[in-house]
């Protein structure tokens, strides 16, 4: 820049003097030669340097002011002069016109470069917001799905499966495990004492895990709680570091939730049903889980042309023990009770409490001689038993109604009906015995 305006600057002196040059050998030029000026004056304008063009428009007028001799050469001098500085007072104002629009242009365009700078921060802000939104609905729709996924689940088997499933799918690549207790793993070391869900980014550069990582790289690890006791993890690994992010930390960590949950309501469906077909007190099933396989029994007796025993027993003069020695004795009696029939039952039988003091035996495939035989073992077995309650030692007896099905009933009701009257045939005939054909 700086060499071409002193080439300009050159040029334009050197054009000046071509002109003077002539305008002092012959004064007669004058008129014709003076309007050269305004080339000069347009050169230095258009080459963008207003200072050369004033000083050589003052160096005119003064060449002019000399040379001017006659008064027609002097008016159409200072004519030419006048008009020389009309020209440069208004390009001048021009100039400065134009400066000021472009200033003003230039306040306007920072003005607007601003406001887009502003609705662009605006813009990602929204975009922020938007993309924060559709995570939280993603996820929302997510957990709403696993909810339902694993609420369908009817055993802990399958709420670890479908939420292996659910994790398999939302962090493909990785491992999921669902360890029960922490051992001599590291991480889950790491994770008991921790009490929290955790987030290892990298666990070669973790100081915790130093030496003790191997080939995961990063993991996220969140207790399971099962009615507010601790039921294992879920710890969900990868080779690759920064493979998770604290988002979906949280994410894995309402997954978790939502598996504790179902566990909780497995757990408390099994105990429901424990109870109903348990009987609470002594262990023994049901009357309705004896009403259930007694009819399953029957039919497979029937179909397969096997025998099928019951026993039907009742603990002697139990309201008398009771009112003796309190409701609390009565429930340890019919407990040791339970024990004994426990003892001389075989896996495929089933020992039940009837009703109150009242128990039954089923036995799958023992013919008549063998179950009166078992009865009356289980009769003996319990007139030897020793009771002690308030200090004080005492023995009890049972009488009890033996019946095969189908000999001695053709329906699950006769059946029961056939061993219920003779249990209550030995109780007419002195009790602590056993009734039979």
């Amino acid at each position: 820049m700086p060499q071409s305006k002193s080439a300009t600057f050159l040029i334009a002196g050197l054009f000046f003097a071509g002109v003077t040059w002539p305008l002092f050998v012959r004064h007669d030029l004058f008129l014709g030669l003076f309007p050269a000026y305004g080339l000069l004056f347009f050169w230095c304008e258009r080459g963008g340097q207003p200072e050369s063009a004033l000083l050589f428009l003052v160096l005119a007028t003064g060449v002019g002011a000399f040379l001017a001799r006659g008064a027609r050469a002097a008016g159409g001098a200072g004519l030419e002069v006048a008009g020389l500085w009309l020209l440069s007072w208004a390009i001048s104002e021009s100039r400065r016109s134009l400066a000021r629009e472009e200033a003003s242009l230039a306040f306007e365009a920072d003005a607007d470069l601003k406001e887009i700078k502003e609705a662009e921060r605006g813009l990602d802000y929204y975009r922020s917001r938007q993309r924060e939104a559709s995570a939280r609905i993603r996820l929302r729709r997510d957990m709403a799905e696993s909810a339902k996924t694993l609420g369908r689940c009817l055993s802990r088997e399958d709420v670890y499966r479908k939420l292996a499933e659910i994790l398999g799918e939302r962090f493909p690549g990785s491992a999921v495990e669902f360890p029960v207790e922490e051992g001599s793993d590291p991480f889950l070391r790491l994770a008991a004492s921790s009490r929290r869900p955790l987030f290892i980014a990298d666990a070669q550069a973790d100081e915790r895990l130093r030496g003790a990582a191997g080939q995961i790289r990063s993991a996220m690890l969140l207790p399971l709680r099962v009615s507010r006791e601790p039921a294992g993890f879920i710890k969900i690994s990868s080779p690759k570091p920064s493979a998770f992010t604290e988002a979906e930390l949280k994410g894995a960590d309402l997954m978790a939730t939502l598996a504790g949950l179902s566990l909780e309501n497995i757990v408390l469906y099994e105990r429901v049903r424990s109870q109903a077909v348990h009987d609470a007190l002594t262990q023994l099933f049901s009357r309705k889980a004896f009403d259930e396989r007694l009819h399953e029994e029957v039919l497979r007796a029937g179909r397969a042309r096997l025998p099928l025993s019951l026993v039907m027993i009742d603990i002697d003069h139990f309201k008398s023990y009771n009112d003796r020695y309190g409701h609390q004795a009565g429930d340890e009696l019919l407990k040791r009770v339970s024990a004994v029939l426990f003892k001389h039952i075989r896996e495929v039988d089933m020992a039940a409490r009837y009703g109150g003091e009242e128990f039954c035996l089923l036995l799958p495939s023992l013919p008549y001689a063998d179950a009166y035989a078992l009865a009356e073992s289980v009769r003996q077995a319990v007139s030897r038993e020793v009771f002690v309650f308030r200090g004080e030692a005492t023995r009890v007896t049972v009488s009890l109604g033996v019946a095969t099905f189908p000999e001695d009933a053709a329906t699950g009701s006769q059946f029961v009906r056939a061993a219920d009257e003779r249990l209550y045939r030995a109780k007419r005939a002195g009790r602590n015995r056993t009734e039979g054909r």
